[in-house]
């Protein structure tokens, strides 16, 4: 009997090795604009104005390669290879994960699609977009 499975391991559970196992250390968090956004990188909780938001993995690890790129223009390929390990998606295969992240940060303004590439920026004074 397993201690972490008491019902005997599972099949995906059966090539680890529990005794040898060590979780995957903390990393703590990113923020963007003065802290108005955070993302907690141990469990993926984002938060935008204090408030928690629902994010997809997906959306998760699209905000946290923004963040890391930092503020300024960058080529949408280089955004899908970080993001998805691969550079093949067209650029047009970006502009539904982008709008869907606006959307659920609830400010289109600091994510913008431009003639550059793909824009992280610091927001304007004022309340988020209404939906």
């Amino acid at each position: 009997m397993d201690r972490q499975f008491p019902q005997g391991r599972p099949a995906w559970a059966q090539h680890i090795d529990w005794e040898k196992y060590t979780p995957p250390s903390p990393e703590g968090s990113l923020s963007a604009f003065d802290g108005r956004l955070v993302l907690d990188l141990d469990t993926r909780v984002v938060t935008v104005d204090g408030r928690e938001v629902q994010l997809t993995h997906a959306s998760t690890r699209l905000l946290r390669t923004l963040i890391e790129l930092g503020e300024g223009a960058h080529d949408p390929l280089v955004i899908t290879e970080r993001v998805w390990d691969s550079a093949w998606l067209d650029e047009r295969e970006l502009r539904y994960p982008i709008a869907l992240l606006r959307h659920l940060l609830g400010h289109q303004q600091w994510i913008e699609w431009t003639a550059d590439g793909v824009v992280l920026h610091p927001p304007e004074t004022g309340p988020p977009v209404a939906y």
